[in-house]
């Protein structure tokens, strides 16, 4: 029997929250690792999202046999290398996603006590969810900030992600480019122009963060992780130059901004297309990992097409 699509979205949320907790933190550099930030610490965010896990399995565990509680506690994560943390992380995921891959429906709705806390094990994996999309919030907000960054540093990221789509076509012929769809309904020019649209409408709003009153363009937008196919379509040709130009055009545009932009806006927090505020420094940075997420797609799509 299948598993109702609430339960099967649960866990396929728990995978996509754990693989996106690990890459913010990954994205840090190695000597930012061992500094404490205000309100948190990269290694312990890390050690109580093992934590997490490891009581979430102890739940699962008592869930598949019926048991109404966990009489045991989850051993804590030792705070130790970001390598070693991350190998446990990995480990304690991947056992968690097999074991909820077994269960039927009527075990997802067993409730199991662990602690004061009585809830089903559907609201236990909500709970985690909510859990890792916070740690992550946490993370990501010093990621893109102009306190870590500074404008040289968003500046290099822009660089970094523009060489990194480019990079990953590098070679590509054009019937390549134009061949079938394997992103959705998108082949790899559709996706890139994909990508040119989203940082077409970061620069529209970026130029307008100062005037309180301005529609942001990218309010419509989805939010993080969710598919849009149809959102600013800003070009719908075929020639690879013309999207070629587009794509380093924006870019130079961007770049020219926070050169010239003054630190208290790029500073200033408004309301963004992801649930509340973010300063104009961490839109940037994230919109442009929009796009090296998109490159990174790219290059498993050559290898996988290479490989075959």
């Amino acid at each position: 029997m299948s598993l109702k699509p609430r339960f099967h979205d649960l866990w396929t949320e728990l995978r996509q929250r754990h693989e996106a907790l690990w890459e913010s933190l990954l994205l840090l550099e190695p000597e930012e690792w061992p500094t404490p930030r205000p309100g948190w610490h990269a290694p312990a965010v890390l050690a109580e999202s093992i934590r997490r896990d490891r009581d979430l399995l102890a739940v699962v565990e008592a869930a598949a046999v019926g048991l109404p509680e966990v009489t045991t506690a989850a051993a804590v994560a030792s705070v130790g290398e970001p390598e070693a943390l991350l190998s446990q992380a990995v480990a304690v995921a991947d056992e968690l996603d097999a074991r909820l891959g077994a269960l039927d429906n009527h075990q997802w709705q067993r409730r199991v006590r662990l602690g004061r806390e009585t809830r089903s094990l559907a609201e236990w994996v909500a709970a985690t969810n909510d859990a890792l999309q916070q740690a992550q919030g946490q993370v990501d907000a010093y990621l893109g900030s102009f306190e870590r960054l500074g404008r040289e540093g968003l500046q290099n990221w822009l660089l970094f992600v523009y060489n990194d789509l480019m990079d990953s076509i590098a070679g590509m012929s054009e019937a390549e480019l134009m061949g079938p769809a394997w992103h959705g309904e998108w082949n790899t020019f559709r996706l890139l122009e994909h990508v040119w649209a989203w940082n077409e409408q970061l620069l529209e709003t970026a130029l307008h963060w100062h005037e309180d009153a301005a529609p942001s363009p990218l309010r419509d937008l989805p939010c993080y992780g969710e598919y849009n196919p149809h959102v600013g379509k800003v070009y719908e040709g075929t020639d690879m130059v013309t999207l070629a130009d587009g794509l380093v055009t924006v870019y130079r545009k961007t770049a020219a901004f926070v050169a010239r932009c003054d630190p208290a806006l790029l500073t200033l927090a408004r309301p963004s297309p992801w649930p509340g505020r973010l300063p104009l420094s961490n839109l940037i940075f994230e919109v442009y990992r929009h796009a090296w997420h998109h490159a990174r797609a790219i290059r498993e799509h050559v290898g996988k097409v290479g490989n075959q």
